[in-house]
């Protein structure tokens, strides 16, 4: 087929000192790949998503059940790692291979359900699913003790967070939890009958029916729990600040919820003070949904969740348990869920992440440093960055980046108190009692801070190695970089490694801007000005005009994000992918060592800029049904995702030499959500 280079500039830039055509194995692999994939078609300025993704997509096979499935660089670089932490954890002697090792014993998973019994005997409920009356007290409880001995957040988030007014101390945090179902999937019959079926199978396999009653019951709760209204992100927030209220004018039943919790450790009174990042779901939706709803419901769907989080300890026969354990703890329903070890690796992963922290760290090392030296870079590049910010004054550039040295960032090796590698006081004969007696473990850790007199003496704890975005970690001031931020089958002694800048550097930098926005949010000594938070509000104003006003080519039908709840979202994608940029121009080695740029010989229209963004699209890139981008809406829809930013970054139109007409440039007479000081950061490009 003839290929014509689409993305070849209409005008001729400067020429640069000179140019580097890469023709290795790798590059000119590279080069093949982007040739069979950009649209002829669809230009990069009428839908950039289109012109990138549109053959990949159609390239991709989806067992698409309408439940909630996808395929992307995320899942595939998730999938890997999954085999690869296997690998690894199969020459451990740590609890976590024996963990693994009970999860896979197909003779321990037919009394896995038998143990059950034994397991809800020690809770409220006394057994499930319960026909038995009960109280909204007995709700809360209940959820208590599985946040103690479960690490199951069902009806609130129960964290550690800073002290609003000392920040050398921690605070109670509470917030929306993960729900397994989204706003929309009520309506999405796949959906509610892939629940229904597990749910009365479920029933059925521990000698309960319990009839179609107790089944609706649960039906009902989960439609409801599924519309509470979303958790706003905290580049939304962020300027205006938590909430903080007295645990005395919470709902009574948020103290029985932390008397289970934390039981004789609790030192929680009425004059308590509660930090809270959703308080229209906490003080609103839940309270008012625990009163309508039949306690008895409640507490057999908080039950039912506790089947779904042990699914890949049970028999392979409950194939819809094991889909909803991969749509909880994954995000997806899988296309295969017969692969017993895969899933018990994702279940031990959750339990016992310090057993696989050395993963990140063992990458760092094997890249001879150069990993570990590009984040570096990466934080110095973001703090140079910062003062052109488009709400961003000289005193709040200064504070920013004073905090930005505080934040830790490189993954710490493995460490045994997250990790323990005798299993001598943990039971064993039954491997469900074993997984809950390790989640009371890392739960008591978790929370300890909390039990220590408000003190900030708080511990880095690891988390999953599967996530696929930086999170970052308040109470340690540290950005948690997982090992699935990198895509590992790139050389990392090559140029072409810096163009992985399009993932790793956007999705650090995403997290950067939300720490920066966290410590604005909860220290009011760190406050930023009135005119500066002003400045701030206009840009958010900007993006929901934005999104009211995408052009037609650029919508998409199927799940379109609204624009009062997204715009903070949009905002910190683009600040991410602006910077990403920035650095990606300042550290690119060939071109500071060389003045050279760089090219694929066999792709030689594409300059080395342009190559950032299509990598970048490349990244986004996203086959999946509508209840998956539905649920997936605060990390934006793969369509927007890659549009609104790149026609809001300062260098995107002039690279693609974008008529001023075309849809993902902007025309004269309407202003760009810049999110930079358009003439600074020109004046300041290297």
């Amino acid at each position: 087929m003839y290929f014509r280079e689409p993305l070849q500039p209409n005008t001729t830039p400067l020429p640069p000192a000179g140019i580097y055509y890469c023709s290795t194995e790798f590059c000119n692999r590279e080069a093949e790949r982007l040739k069979s994939l950009l649209s002829i078609t669809t230009g990069p300025c009428d839908n950039f998503y289109q012109h990138v993704c549109k053959k990949w997509v159609r390239g991709q096979y989806l067992e698409s059940s309408g439940t909630g499935t996808a395929i992307s660089s995320d899942t595939m670089i998730q999938d890997d790692l999954i085999d690869s932490l296997t690998a690894d954890l199969r020459k451990q002697t740590s609890v976590a291979l024996e963990l693994y090792n009970a999860c896979k014993d197909r003779t321990l998973s037919g009394r896995a359900l038998a143990a059950m019994d034994d397991l809800f005997r020690q809770w409220t409920i006394r057994q499930w699913p319960t026909e038995a009356l009960a109280s909204t007290r007995n709700v809360w409880s209940f959820a208590g003790e599985l946040i103690k001995d479960f690490g199951l957040n069902a009806l609130v988030d129960v964290h550690v967070a800073i002290d609003p007014e000392d920040p050398t101390k921690v605070a109670l945090g509470m917030r929306k939890p993960s729900f397994l179902c989204s706003c929309n999937d009520a309506a999405r019959p796949a959906v509610t009958n892939m629940i229904q079926d597990a749910l009365v199978e479920t029933m059925a396999a521990v000698g309960r029916s319990g009839g179609p009653q107790l089944v609706d019951e649960v039906m009902q709760v989960i439609t409801r729990f599924s519309s509470s209204p979303p958790e706003p992100p905290l580049s939304e927030m962020g300027m205006r600040g938590f909430s903080v209220v007295r645990l005395s004018d919470m709902d009574p039943g948020i103290a029985d919820l932390l008397s289970a919790t934390f039981g004789n450790d609790s030192f929680f009174n009425e004059e308590t003070k509660v930090v809270i990042k959703s308080p229209d779901f906490l003080q609103g939706h839940l309270v008012a949904a625990l009163r309508e709803l039949p306690p008895r419901a409640v507490m057999n769907y908080l039950g039912f969740l506790v089947f779904i989080n042990l699914a890949p300890f049970f028999l392979d026969r409950h194939r819809l348990l094991r889909q909803l354990f991969g749509k909880s703890i994954l995000g997806r329903t899988l296309p295969d869920v017969s692969n017993t070890g895969r899933l018990c690796l994702v279940a031990v992963e959750r339990v016992l992440p310090g057993c696989f922290a050395k993963t990140s760290s063992q990458y760092l090392r094997d890249s001879g440093g150069i990993v570990a030296n590009k984040l570096a870079q990466l934080v110095t590049s973001f703090g140079r960055s910062i003062e052109y910010l488009a709400w961003m004054d000289d005193m709040g550039a200064v504070m920013s980046r004073y905090l930005l040295k505080e934040y830790a960032t490189l993954p710490k090796s493995n460490d045994s108190t997250f990790c323990p590698t005798s299993s001598a006081s943990y039971a064993k004969d039954s491997s469900v009692k074993f997984f809950v007696a390790l989640s009371r473990n890392r739960q008591r850790t978790l929370l300890s801070p909390l039990i220590k007199s408000g003190i900030a003496d708080v511990k880095p704890v690891p988390r999953s190695q599967l996530l696929t975005t930086v999170t970052y970690d308040a109470p340690c001031r540290r950005l948690y970089v997982p090992a699935a931020l990198f895509n590992v089958s790139v050389p990392v002694n090559t140029s072409h490694f810096s163009l992985q800048f399009a993932r790793f550097a956007v999705r650090f930098y995403r997290a950067a801007v939300e720490a920066l926005l966290h410590r604005d949010a909860v220290q009011s000594s760190l406050r930023y000005s009135d005119d500066l938070q002003r400045r701030f509000e206009d840009v958010l104003g900007c993006f929901e005009w934005e999104l009211r006003q995408l052009p037609a080519g650029l919508s998409h039908s199927a799940v379109a994000p609204n624009s009062v709840t997204a715009r903070g979202a949009f905002l910190q994608q683009t600040v991410a992918v602006q910077l990403a940029f920035r650095a990606f121009q300042e550290l690119l080695q060939i071109r500071r060592t060389w003045n050279l740029d760089f090219r694929l010989a066999q792709l030689p229209g594409l300059s080395v800029d342009q190559l950032f963004f299509v990598y970048y699209a490349l990244d986004n890139c996203e086959a999946s049904d509508v209840v998956y981008q539905e649920q997936h809406g605060p990390w934006l829809p793969a369509h927007y995702r890659v549009n609104v930013p790149l026609r809001n970054v300062v260098e995107f139109a002039a690279i693609f030499s974008c008529p001023p007409d075309s849809d993902m440039a902007r025309v004269s007479f309407v202003p760009r959500c810049t999110v930079v000081t358009v003439d600074r950061w020109d004046h300041s490009r290297p």
